[in-house]
């Protein structure tokens, strides 16, 4: 039987009133769709309605609500407001890293039994159904809160007989393919600086081992000789971002991010190719450049149905700030996958989705990529 259920780290009364409402039984399917299409319209401002789905077990039909929160875990690591509790300062990259790899170890256990999720977003939530601990964001406050806490709950939830060999998935709450914790706390961005650049470099070196006709990552462009596999490796590999992030292995073996990388790279040669020069005295913008961050952005900048690709301009003084986020359904690209990396296929699915196609923009700030002026 679904029912409400939340765990929180630190959460205030607003908050849990909000949550609390999270899953709602209905008897009956028209009772289920109607508050489904009257909470998209009132109550969008701090809940958005996910699914309605028909539960076996209970025969009783379900909506469920998230709540509408908008920051993903990448922009409020990036945000100005990011500061230490005592001191009022903001964090430093240390800071930020330790609470995050306090946050991947508080759901190692969900993580162990193959749960799947979306994004993880701030304020953190759990629903139990049937159950199962199902994630739906995540929090992390400067308050003097103990993530042991949490881990300890979710171990004791796990122990107490309650384990389910086949746990709940909804395909409309699932983004991507999950990386396991392991996965995420090798992250550069949870390495410190020396273990940071060792793993870049050992990556580097053995994607420039691969160059005998191999072609490793599958998500620019077809390459069957080493001629061509130096000329990408030249142009990509000395990229200040790009050259680091494709030695990462999850773009090596997750077809969508690999997808989505050639995306994200192919729009930003594009625009510093075809768009700079047209704006760079009106807008101040020498070129495009993406965040360090993005690999964050990249494994959290997801939710139920889209891939969030932020995509940022840079502006004076060295500061980069984020214009807009560009949400690509993940449906789209899936179909727009093409084995073997074929270019000519991946640009013609491109242009029918106006995404490739060059065009004049009147300004740079606040524009997305291919998104006409």
């Amino acid at each position: 039987m679904w029912h409400s259920g939340s765990l929180f780290v630190s959460f205030g009364k607003e908050v849990k009133e909000k949550v609390d409402v999270s899953f709602r039984i209905f008897g009956t399917e028209d009772e289920a769709i109607d508050l489904f299409q009257r909470t998209k319209i009132r109550h969008q401002s701090f809940l958005q309605s996910l699914f309605i789905d028909f539960d076996d077990k209970s025969k009783k039909w379900v909506i469920c609500f998230q709540q509408n929160v908008t920051c993903t875990l990448t922009e409020w690591i990036d945000s100005k407001s990011l500061v230490a509790y005592e001191n009022k300062k903001c964090l430093m990259n240390q800071e930020l890293s330790k609470i995050i790899n306090d946050i991947l170890k508080a759901v190692q256990y969900l993580h162990e039994e193959g749960l799947r999720h979306g994004n993880l977003k701030s304020p953190m939530s759990y629903a139990i159904v049937h159950k199962s601990v199902l994630l739906l964001d995540i929090q992390y406050q400067n308050d003097g809160c103990d993530l042991s806490e949490l881990m300890l709950y979710l171990k004791t939830f796990m122990d107490k007989g309650e384990r389910r060999t086949e746990w709940l998935t909804f395909s409309k709450m699932v983004g991507i393919p999950d990386l396991t914790v392991e996965d995420l706390l090798r992250h550069p961005m949870l390495l410190d600086s020396e273990s940071r650049l060792n793993n870049l470099h050992n990556q580097a070196k053995r994607i420039s081992d691969r160059c005998a006709g191999v072609y490793p990552l599958n998500f620019l462009y077809a390459l069957d000789n080493i001629e061509g596999y130096e000329r990408w490796k030249e142009k990509v590999i000395g990229h200040p971002v790009f050259g680091r992030l494709i030695n990462h292995t999850w773009f090596a073996r997750t077809e969508t991010a690999s997808l989505l990388f050639r995306f994200v790279y192919n729009s930003v040669q594009h625009y510093n190719t075809e768009v700079r020069h047209h704006n760079a005295v009106a807008s101040g913008c020498s070129s495009l450049y993406m965040s360090q961050d993005i690999e964050l952005i990249l494994l959290f900048g997801s939710d139920s149905t889209n891939l969030v690709v932020p995509l940022l301009g840079s502006v004076g003084e060295g500061k980069i700030e984020f214009n807009e986020s560009f949400r690509l359904p993940v449906t789209l690209l899936r179909d727009m996958s093409v084995k073997g990396g074929d270019g000519d296929a991946f640009k013609k699915n491109c242009l029918q989705l106006n995404l490739y196609e060059p065009r004049k923009h009147k300004t740079v700030k606040g524009q997305l990529l291919g998104q006409p002026s």
